[in-house]
Order: structure tokens, then sequence, then C-alpha cells
């Protein structure tokens, strides 16, 4: 799970069970925040300000994994202070589901925010990724058909690419099984 070049992070080889599969940097944190793959499934904006200048941009360019020289899951300038979150009614159903342990955790492993406009959707998941993370793979299997097969394509979709460790593939079944709920549920 190493890439070539990058710091060993002691989490890759050791108790990951609970981090992500999806390889975005030298952090395998998985985001677990309800609230933030909302945001981004309802395409949020936020207005923050910097020494008395106002600047607004979606939450999909202020949520971002960390590098090596960024190590904040986040692209606030230095001293900026945020001042408005706008998040848009959505224009159509949507949905969020979560699988979770609740003897051993109160957060969601596997996390499935879903949004439909028309025959379009944006389905964010969470557990999976250091910040929210769009399963575009998702929305272009759909393509507008919403018939089950096509459905069962799009939630087989959803893990693709995907690289678990020894302990935490068992969150693959789970995004497509929450995935698959939550594309039937906004047919």
């Amino acid at each position: 799970m190493l890439a070539e070049g990058r710091r060993l992070v002691p989490a890759r080889s050791g108790l990951h069970e609970h981090l992500a599969v999806v390889d975005q940097g030298p952090c395998i944190d998985a985001t677990v925040r309800p609230s933030q793959r909302a945001r981004r499934a309802l395409n949020a904006t936020v207005t923050f300000e910097v020494d008395g200048a106002s600047t607004t941009i979606p939450v999909a360019e202020l949520l971002a994994p960390p590098t090596e020289e960024h190590r904040r899951l986040h692209r606030l300038p230095h001293g900026a202070v945020i001042r408005h979150l706008d998040v848009p009614r959505p224009s159509g159903p949507s949905i969020y589901l979560k699988a979770m342990d609740r003897a051993a955790w109160q957060f969601a492993l596997v996390g499935v925010a879903a949004v439909r406009g028309g025959d379009d959707v944006i389905v964010v998941a969470s557990g999976i990724a250091a910040t929210p993370y769009v399963l575009d793979a998702v929305s272009s299997t759909l393509a507008g058909d919403w018939s089950g097969d096509v459905i069962d394509r799009a939630a087989a979709a959803a893990t693709e690419g995907l690289s678990p460790g020894e302990r935490n593939g068992y969150k693959l079944p789970l995004l497509r099984g929450l995935t698959r709920r939550a594309l039937d549920s906004l047919r």
C-alpha cells in the first residue's frame, strides 16, 4: 500500500480496520463526519474572510486530503474566519445511510449521501477516504438509466479502484450495499 517515495505511516501496516481504503496521500485517516458528505453532495458553499476580504468557494474546494506539504484537511488560508455556510435545498430526493458497529463505535464505518436531480445523481461516501469521496463512477454508470440491473452495476462501480489493507477490506461490500440501497431509494 505504500507508494514510492512516501514516508512510512505506521497505520498502513498496523491496526487500520477503521481507516481509509482510498490512498490520497500520506494520511489514511477516514473522515466520519456526516455533515461533510451531505454538504459535499448538496454542492454547499462556504464564505470566509481574510484581512477584511470575503471569498466564497464550494465545499468541494475547501475540503482536501492532506499532502506532505499541506497537512490539513481543508484549504482555508491562514487567518481565515468562516462567516457563512450555504447549503442549498436539494432539487430532488436525497438520502443518507451509514453502517456502524454500535457496540464499539458511534461513527459510521462507511456512510453514503446521495442526491438526485432529474436523471443525475451525486453520491458521496465517507469512512473510506480522508475527505468526503465523490463516487463519480456510480453517476457515470447510471447515466440516466435507473433500472435494477444498471443500479446493480453502479453499486459495483462504487468500489472500483479502491485498495483496502488487510484489515479494512470489509468496507468494500458495505460501500456497495449502502450505495445500492441509496440508489434504490432515489428511483
